[in-house]
């Protein structure tokens, strides 16, 4: 019986990489890559030689009967180019195929860059949601945040410098002073740590570079089951004040924490319904 080790490494910094997971390095036979290339720098700087294979999203698939065969011949390594394998990379499906064989699975505890960023969350983490990749398409996203918004709890996500502004875009949309943290290239030359509302987030990070971690702070339930009666009464009453409809939408998104869409839309009929009795 050999051994399938899970590794982390830096996520940045070589400096973060254990003494344990280097000797693991050296010991095992083969080492599985996400990127070999990657790999290879990182093993290179640590004078470590072993056998490379790829295994990544594009051929886990074709991949696995070959990692099973090298660990008949002894212990393999599996990495990912940055971090913790199985953490928002390829890994889930090798654990259940070799969880299922005559081998072990052994973990060699190192970087992520989840862990790291909770870390220095200035919400409350003993309880959160991590829900990997920011989705591609709007209604994804939308769909995602209703679900998990009930938890009540920081949701978790890693996001790309080409797609982090229209996910700001899209929750700023939906609730501008809701609070977030943004971590930016951790344990590298330019590490960042914003926190600040999603509008503040979306000026600030106006050009971004860099691989982003953030932290959407947790909505209250008291700011998502709201009564509808209560915002009724207010709209009424800032509109008998001679308020314009954008100044209540404003003030009802401010009062309640709602999204501006669902604001407008029971304002507008609020304000109709009051027109249509009159």
């Amino acid at each position: 019986m050999s051994t399938l080790y899970v590794v982390g490494t830096p996520i940045g910094n070589l400096g973060d990489i254990s003494s344990r997971a280097i000797d693991v390095l050296r010991s095992v036979n083969t080492v599985i890559a996400e990127d070999t290339r990657v790999t290879r720098k990182l093993l290179s700087h640590f004078g470590i030689r072993a056998k490379l294979i790829s295994y990544n999203e594009n051929n886990k698939v074709i991949r696995i009967p070959s990692v099973l065969q090298e660990l008949d011949k002894g212990n393999v390594a599996i990495t990912t180019d940055a971090g913790t394998p199985s953490i928002s990379d390829p890994g889930t499906e090798l654990m259940q195929t070799v969880g299922q064989s005559d081998h072990q699975i052994l973990t060699i505890p190192g970087p992520s860059a989840l862990t790291a960023a909770i870390s220095m969350s200035p919400f409350q983490i003993n309880r959160f949601a991590f829900l990997g990749f920011v989705p591609r398409r709007k209604i994804d996203i939308e769909k995602l945040l209703k679900q998990y918004d009930t938890l009540e709890v920081p949701l978790v996500f890693f996001d790309s410098p080409h797609r982090i502004k229209r996910f700001l875009d899209y929750l700023s949309s939906e609730n501008s002073n809701r609070m977030v943290m943004i971590t930016r290239e951790m344990t590298k030359l330019h590490e960042e740590r914003f926190v600040g509302t999603v509008t503040e987030a979306l000026i600030h990070f106006e050009n971004p570079l860099g691989e982003f971690t953030i932290i959407l702070g947790p909505v209250a339930s008291s700011s998502m089951y709201f009564s509808d009666n209560a915002i009724s009464d207010l709209i009424k009453d800032l509109s008998k004040k001679g308020w314009s409809s954008r100044d209540i939408v404003q003030e009802v998104v401010s009062t309640y924490d709602i999204s501006k869409r669902y604001a407008y839309k029971i304002t507008l009929d609020q304000l109709n319904n009051s027109n249509d009795t009159e």
